[in-house]
């Protein structure tokens, strides 16, 4: 099923408003750089840089949209970006672009952020639940921990909802069954949607299949 992007706060802007004409300019330095191949890299390095960083949340659907059309656009911004946004396994780790400098660092655990680039289509919730699911599996540490729980109960929460309960599937049986196994911290423990524990629902869930 594909996912649908919901609205965003950068979606509701006049046509005229001065940040569609800012977005515009960048895409079309980015386009007709002399460099097509580093300027891009560089640019979106930089968008991920602002994305974590800035607490205003249209500042962060301009930004993921930025980084969504020079994804479109350009295959190397495509392949680099959102690889390290899926799959880098550091909490604080180095964006491996081909511009980036050696200390270039983005925290990754923001559940703002996480949520933004969810609800944009910009990430898929599947590939982001496996890997999700795939992390705890092999270190549930408590940051790791606390961010997963968080990051379900704010997708769940939106109004509309930014996912369903079961793509996260594969995350929500990691935290039941370390929930069991007494590996869970407070916040996984009790992540609850609509009245019920995550260890709860695992239960239950085993039992049905009995």
């Amino acid at each position: 099923m594909t996912q649908m992007p919901t609205q965003s706060h950068e979606a509701s802007l006049p046509p005229n408003h001065d940040i569609r004409h800012i977005v515009a300019q960048i895409l079309t330095l980015a386009t007709e750089a002399v460099d097509r191949q580093r300027t891009p890299l560089m640019m979106s390095q930089k968008i991920v840089q602002l994305l974590y960083k800035t607490p205003s949340q249209l500042a962060r659907d301009v930004y993921v949209a930025l980084l969504g059309r020079l994804c479109r656009q350009f295959e190397d911004v495509e392949r680099e970006a959102l690889t390290w946004l899926l799959y880098a396994e550091d909490e604080v780790s180095q964006l491996r672009l081909s511009s980036a400098p050696t200390n270039c660092f983005q925290r990754k655990y923001n559940v703002e952020v996480t949520v933004t680039l969810l609800r944009s289509g910009l990430i898929n919730v599947t590939l982001q639940d496996q890997q999700l699911a795939k992390s705890l599996h092999a270190d549930p540490r408590p940051n790791l921990l606390n961010f997963t729980a968080r990051l379900i109960r704010e997708c769940l929460s939106h109004d509309p909802p930014v996912t369903s309960q079961n793509q996260f599937a594969y995350s929500l049986e990691i935290l039941g069954q370390l929930s069991q196994a007494a590996r869970a911290n407070e916040e996984s423990v009790n992540l609850s949607y609509s009245g019920i524990s995550v260890g709860l629902m695992i239960l239950q869930s085993q039992r049905a299949t009995r």
